[in-house]
């Protein structure tokens, strides 16, 4: 039986370290949500839930694109329209609620579609996407095809933040 120095074994064990972190990053699930022909990355950070049957308030002179709050969860949740804001059509068919953070971080949007998964590694970044509407392009951190869907990394508190003034 041989020895194996330390330096040995240290070296091995980061070597399979690192093998393990590149497979993790390749096998990456990212949740997007659509609206219109754009879709958008959930933020890894923060948690977020599809909630049914949700009813809002309407909140007088508010920003248009704030439809009112939602009582998610014994938390008043402020709910967007980013179709209004984004300019595009809705599709009254289905309507489901996407809570997104919790607490006080916590905003609700309404979407037309369920929320999906896609593999990280199956998308590939891009520089542009023809049909970016000038309203989101200030918060967008990156842009990536998937298939013929383009998805939309963006900064989820600043887009929050400009939605209520």
């Amino acid at each position: 039986m041989s020895e194996q120095s330390l330096t040995d074994i240290l070296s091995e064990t980061l070597l399979v370290e690192e093998d393990a972190i590149e497979v993790q990053y390749q096998e990456k699930d990212r949740y997007t949500f659509v609206l219109g022909k754009l879709a958008f990355f959930l933020p890894d950070e923060m948690l977020s839930e599809v909630v049914e049957n949700a009813d809002y308030a309407y909140l007088p002179r508010m920003s248009e694109n704030v439809l009112g709050l939602s009582n998610i969860r014994g938390d008043l949740v402020p709910v967007f329209d980013l179709h209004n804001f984004l300019n595009v059509e809705r599709d009254n068919k289905e309507q489901h609620l996407l809570s997104i953070g919790v607490g006080e971080e916590a905003v609700g949007v309404l979407l037309d579609r369920l929320p999906f998964r896609v593999k990280e590694s199956e998308c590939q970044m891009i520089k542009s996407a023809p049909i970016l509407p000038e309203a989101i392009k200030p918060f967008v951190s990156q842009i990536y095809k998937h298939g013929e869907q383009v998805i939309l990394d963006y900064q989820h508190e600043a887009l929050f933040s400009s939605l209520c003034q």
